[in-house]
Order: C-alpha cells, then structure tokens, then sequence
C-alpha cells in the first residue's frame, strides 16, 4: 500500500464533494444501502473509502471556512464509529441467525 499523503487525500475529497454539492453524482439508493452496495459513478463510494482511509490514521475531515481539512478524530466521533461498529456485528449475527445453517456458537453444534 501507498504511504498515506495527506494532502492528495484532501485534494480528492474536496473534489469528490465538490461533485456532491452540484449534483454530478447519482444518490444511492434505499436499496443500495440496504445492499451494502453504491452507484456506478462511484463518487458516494469513493468518500466513504477516503472517510475510512483517513479514520485508520485517526483522522476526520472538517469543514472550516472555505476548505475541507483532516484533523485528529474527535472523541464524539471515535464514540460514534464504536456504537456504528457494534451496531454492524450484531446485524450480521442476526443476519445469520435468520439463515438455515450452522450456528457454532450455540449450544449443541458441533464445529
């Protein structure tokens, strides 16, 4: 992998959302998100990815003034990514607990 450049991370979002903000980008869907899936164009896909790239070095984008920047992810936010976390565990227990296959962690199933 890249070493991690902060300003080319900058760059490409601020023109990412620059497509946001004039509507040149297709909105996912209720479907696409329920899918875990994004549009074509890729813009919204291409934002979560540089969002998550900047939060593995403990970084958030803000807003100040007239430009976007990182800066050291707030406590709110780090909160906020640990509830989303263990929000995404359990709905994926319970996505599997609604299927018909083995269940290892219950009592009774063999490995």
């Amino acid at each position: 992998m890249a070493p991690f450049n902060q300003q080319k991370v900058i760059e490409d979002y601020t023109e990412l959302q620059r497509r946001v903000s004039v509507g040149a980008y297709t909105e996912r869907s209720a479907e696409d998100f329920l899918n875990g899936t994004y549009p074509e164009d890729g813009i919204e896909e291409s934002i979560d990815n540089l969002t998550e790239l900047a939060a593995s070095q403990g970084l958030e984008f803000t807003w100040r003034s007239d430009s976007w920047s990182l800066e050291p992810m707030s406590e709110e936010t780090r909160a906020a990514r640990r509830v989303a976390e263990y929000n995404h565990a359990i709905d994926t227990r319970n996505a599997i607990a609604a299927e018909n296959r083995e269940k290892p962690w219950l009592p009774g199933e063999e490995f």
